[in-house]
């Protein structure tokens, strides 16, 4: 994993909540480790469904 890419993951887990998180961050994670870029997208709009995420509500840059 890149140096940038441990940031922005260490960035979210940041911001997530302690307590009764730990399906969520072993998701984040998985998403991470990904190699093919088609199944990464799918599997991040499948987090944003199970834990009903609002695109708008993500910021960058």
């Amino acid at each position: 994993m890149a140096k940038i890419q441990v940031n922005f993951l260490r960035n979210i887990l940041t911001k997530a909540p302690k307590k009764n998180t730990e399906e969520f961050r072993t998701d984040i994670k998985t998403l991470f480790k990904i190699q093919d870029v088609t199944l990464a997208r799918k599997m991040k709009d499948e987090i944003f469904l199970k834990y009903k995420i609002k695109r708008n509500t993500i910021q960058t840059r």
